[in-house]
């Protein structure tokens, strides 16, 4: 994992192992809405500028990280329409109760981001 790039194919993969879906409170049901805000706010790989560092990148490539996709889609959902903030613009297609999936989602990319870290060291 240490050199995983850690990409939106891999992560739907991981959804679609029960254990995990249930270890993250995700019903399969939910993983078309899931795909399709991911693909639509711009997650590609990477899960920030940092890990793409790891890889061997130049600094400052975070977009289309993990990062990017939920920044887009958390401040699509406070902000609604309207222009970008802070150079970041809104995905605005997470609204009402189905937001509540970017929790999920935010648990298990925090969980990918301590493994790849962990792996990112030598361990005698």
């Amino acid at each position: 994992m240490s050199q995983a790039r850690i990409s939106l194919t891999e992560v739907l993969a991981l959804l679609d192992v029960p254990a995990i879906r249930q270890r993250f409170g995700v019903v399969e049901t939910d993983l078309p809405i899931l795909q399709r805000w991911l693909i639509g706010a711009g997650a590609r790989w990477g899960l920030n500028a940092e890990h793409r560092v790891r890889l061997g990148l130049p600094r400052a490539m975070e977009q289309n990280t993990w990062r990017f996709a939920l920044r887009r889609m958390l401040l699509g959902y406070a902000m609604g329409q309207g222009a970008d903030f802070a150079g970041i613009e809104p995905y605005t297609e997470v609204a009402g109760l189905e937001a509540a999936l970017l929790g999920p989602l935010v648990l298990l990319l925090d969980e990918l981001d301590v493994f790849a870290e962990r792996l990112s060291h030598s361990y005698s």
